[in-house]
C-alpha cells in the first residue's frame, strides 16, 4: 500500500507519483482525492515529495534511494531527528520533527495532530490561517483545463492496465467553500463537476472507476465552528480544509460501497455525465440555505480570513 498524502500536493505532484508508483509495482486499485483549488497542473513548491527520486522502474528507483539514504545518513540533522523519533517511539509519544512533520508510521496519526492543535492551543489557529488560504485567488479554467487533461490521461493509463480507479472531491469546511462562492469561482466549480462527470462515464465501460462529490454544503462540512477555541476542536475537521480519519473512514465506504447504508445520504454523491447537473443544483440549494442559516458565522468567517494579523 502506497500512501500519497503528502503536504500541499497538487495534481502535479500527485499523477507523478502515482505513475511513479505503477512504475514500481502493480496496485490493485487507485483512491485519489481532488479539490478545486489545489486542482493544479503545476508541481507544488511547497509540497515535501521529492520529485528526484521518481523513476520509471524499480530498478532505477533502487539506485535513487540508495543513494538518497546514504545522503540522508550522513547528515548530521538527519541524526538528531533519528534519534529523538526513536526515542519518542519508545516511550509512546508522538513525535513532530519540525512542527507537525510525522515521523512515526511515515504518516500524521491522530495522537499527533490531537497534540498539536488541540493540546497545543492550534486548533482555532489553524482554522483561521487555512480560512486566509482559502480566501485567495481561485486558478483560472485554462490551469483547470490543463488539470483535466492530465487526469484524463491519468485515468486512461490505469484502465488499460485493469486497475480499478476511485476519484473523490474533498469535503472541505462549508465556510473554505463559502469562500469560493463569494470570489465568483461557484460557476467553474460547477464546470469542474460536470467535467468529472463526463471523465468517469467516458471510461466506465472498460474500467472500474468511480467518481463521487464529497464537497460542498452537507452534513458533514457544515459543522458549526461557532464554539471553536485555541484548545477544544471540531467533531470531523482539524481545520477548514483538512477532516479527520473517521471522516476518511466514511468516504472509503462510500467509494467501495461497503457498509454505506449508515452515512449521510448526502454525503458522497457519484458524478456521472447524466447526474452531475443534478448534483450541482442540489448543492446549490444547500448553500444557499446555509447561507440563509449560518449568516453569523459565515461573517465571522471572513473576518479571519481577511485579518492581517498572525495568530
Amino acid at each position: 500500500m502506497y500512501n500519497a498524502g503528502l503536504s500541499a500536493n497538487t495534481l502535479g505532484n500527485t499523477l507523478p507519483l502515482i505513475q511513479h508508483v505503477l512504475a514500481i509495482s502493480e496496485p490493485k486499485a487507485i483512491v485519489l482525492g481532488v479539490d478545486f483549488v489545489s486542482f493544479l497542473p503545476k508541481p507544488s513548491a511547497f509540497s515535501n515529495l521529492d520529485m528526484s527520486l521518481l523513476s520509471s522502474g524499480i530498478t532505477e528507483y533502487r539506485f535513487k534511494r540508495l543513494f538518497h539514504d546514504i545522503k540522508r545518513t550522513l547528515t548530521i540533522e538527519t541524526t538528531a531527528n533519528s534519534i529523538h523519533s526513536l526515542s519518542a517511539l519508545y516511550a509512546g509519544k508522538p513525535y513532530d520533527e519540525i512542527d507537525g512533520l510525522a515521523s512515526i508510521g511515515g504518516q500524521t496519526s491522530d495522537a499527533e495532530m490531537e497534540l498539536l492543535t488541540t493540546v497545543r492551543g492550534k486548533s482555532l489557529t489553524a482554522f483561521q490561517r487555512k480560512l486566509q488560504m482559502a480566501a485567495g485567488r481561485p486558478p483560472d479554467w485554462k490551469t483547470i483545463e490543463n488539470g483535466l487533461h492530465m487526469l484524463d490521461n491519468f485515468v486512461d493509463f490505469a484502465c488499460r492496465r485493469h486497475i480499478t480507479v476511485r476519484v473523490y472531491t474533498n469535503p472541505r469546511h462549508a465556510l473554505a467553500e463559502q469562500m469560493l462562492e463569494q470570489n465568483g469561482a461557484w460557476p467553474q466549480v460547477e464546470r469542474w463537476k460536470s467535467a468529472l462527470g463526463e471523465i468517469a462515464t467516458r471510461y466506465q465501460p472498460q474500467c472500474d472507476i468511480r467518481i463521487f462529490d464529497f464537497s460542498g454544503y452537507n452534513s458533514v462540512t457544515t459543522e458549526s465552528a461557532v464554539g471553536l477555541m485555541p484548545s477544544k476542536g471540531m467533531t470531523h475537521y482539524w481545520e477548514a480544509s483538512h477532516y479527520k480519519s473517521v471522516v476518511g473512514a466514511m468516504i472509503l465506504r462510500r467509494l467501495f460501497a461497503t457498509d454505506s447504508s449508515s452515512l449521510p445520504p448526502d454525503f458522497g454523491r457519484e458524478l456521472t455525465k447524466d447526474s452531475t447537473d443534478k448534483v450541482n443544483v442540489l448543492v446549490r440549494k444547500e448553500q444557499q440555505d446555509y447561507i440563509r442559516a449560518h449568516a453569523n458565522e459565515i461573517a465571522k468567517a471572513n473576518q479571519w480570513a481577511s485579518a492581517s494579523q498572525k495568530y
